[in-house]
């Protein structure tokens, strides 16, 4: 069953990043649909049950309700076509049991040489709750559940040929006969159907998984790419250098395929501030830290909360005598100091980017 248009996004401001949401324009719309088409994302982009679910592409066991086929603009809102694995579902939509879906988005995909500030990444069903995008069009209005019928119109006349034997003689099949000739030619061709697609089902199978693994693999890199955005662009403005990039993927497990998809781009960002703080890590275009009096390094309280909490955890691991390396031994460093100092830990969660003020001068 194909969903036709189907309103998917619009221009806009719309909940999300910072105090006052983002901010689509149809320029945004139409980079959007450029990206479908240029990084060939057709029947490439899921449809999820809702925005928490599990999706084909990283699951081995979670099906996929359907596949986005084709993305255009029309006026502001963004429109999809997108092909149900499932009539079930299908019937489900037009029962009004799911109303609206939600986009997922990548920002700032980095696509060899050139970035790309947005990629659709998924569409999301959804059922009670409404989108942040609240003027889109209910599912069921792109359902197309009538049946083609001919534009011709007139009285229909059906003809067919009498059976008659070698001498002339008319002889009609009674109508019982008549069904059970046509019952055993549909049992045949489903027999042999059956079989013809259990073989090829075998043999898809195999490919199947091979298939899964590469999309799920192709994902992984285009999040990698969309999460060290940040990063490429603070050593090319010079905020940072190489060792704090080298950190950042050490400590977040970026070239993990798995784990790098818990990394969100928002970190790289909030990453990149910080470390353009820290002497061993900010680079030539850095802003500089004004000295404190009578000291050459700068002291804690010229840190910001999470550059306190990141010099913890390294004092940490070097402690125990762990390897600054193994993400494993960081989280459980990163788990003790936020327990062991709950002052620091409030005002971490608090604002990352927020100078440290020791219990001292509170």
């Amino acid at each position: 069953m194909l969903i036709q248009n189907a309103e998917i996004f619009a221009a806009g401001q719309w909940p999300g990043q910072g105090a006052n949401g983002l901010t689509f324009t149809e320029a945004d719309l139409d980079g959007i649909v450029s990206s479908f088409t240029s990084l060939d994302l057709k029947g490439r982009i899921p449809l999820k049950m809702g925005h928490d679910g599990e999706d084909a592409r990283t699951s081995d066991t979670a099906p996929a309700l359907g596949w986005v086929t084709a993305l255009r603009r029309d006026g502001n809102k963004l429109l999809a076509d997108i092909q149900l694995t499932s009539d079930k579902l299908a019937e489900m939509i037009k029962a009004g049991a799911y109303k609206f879906v939600s986009v997922e988005l990548l920002r700032n995909v980095q696509a060899h040489t050139r970035q790309i500030p947005w990629v659709l990444d998924a569409v999301a069903l959804l059922g009670a709750t409404a989108p942040a995008v609240g003027i889109l069009k209910d599912l069921q209005a792109s359902m197309q559940f009538r049946a083609r019928r001919s534009p011709l119109r007139g009285e229909r006349l059906a003809f067919k040929r009498e059976n008659v034997n070698p001498h002339g003689e008319r002889h009609d099949m009674e109508q019982k006969d008549v069904e059970a000739l046509v019952a055993k030619a549909v049992k045949d061709a489903n027999d042999a159907t059956t079989a013809k697609f259990t073989t090829e089902i075998a043999g898809l199978k195999g490919k199947l998984d091979t298939s899964e693994a590469d999309a799920a693999k192709a994902r992984a890199e285009a999040h990698r790419m969309a999460v060290m955005a940040p990063i490429e662009n603070g050593m090319r403005d010079g905020l940072i250098n190489g060792a704090a990039k080298d950190q950042f993927v050490k400590m977040n497990a970026v070239t993990d395929d798995t784990k790098v998809l818990l990394v969100k781009p928002a970190m790289a960002e909030e990453f990149v501030k910080d470390a353009a703080e820290l002497a061993r890590f900010k680079g030539p275009g850095a802003p500089k830290r004004k000295a404190s009096a009578g000291a050459q390094e700068p002291s804690l309280t010229d840190m910001s909360t999470a550059a306190v909490v990141d010099f913890r955890i390294e004092e940490r691991v070097i402690k125990i005598g762990g390897k600054l390396n193994d993400y494993p031994t960081l989280e459980n460093a990163r788990r003790h100091v936020l327990n062991t100092d709950p002052d620091l830990a409030k005002q971490y969660f608090a604002s990352h980017s927020a100078q440290y003020v020791p219990p001292s001068a509170q």
